[in-house]
């Protein structure tokens, strides 16, 4: 998507409080998966960080997450 300004738009998948709905946090990166840029996680996953679920999202951890390394990075390919 091209902007007025002639700049590119970036589109994010922000989410939170998703409290351990494994099924759904992978279906939003099956559904939007090629047409976002990044997938982020705003806490309350209640997955741990290294989870398949969680695989491909920015996170930090909220308070009911398990402490542990937060992933910091993406496999998410930019959209062109």
């Amino acid at each position: 998507m091209d902007r007025m300004d002639g700049g590119r738009s970036m589109k994010w998948l922000i989410v939170s409080d998703t409290h351990g709905l494994k099924r759904e946090v992978e279906e939003l990166k099956d559904r939007y998966a090629g047409k976002v840029e990044a997938f982020i996680h705003c806490g309350d996953s209640e997955l741990h960080a290294d989870s398949p679920e969680m695989k491909d999202y920015l996170a930090v951890e909220g308070n009911c997450d398990f402490p542990g390394p937060i992933r910091m990075k993406s496999s998410v390919s930019r959209v062109h």
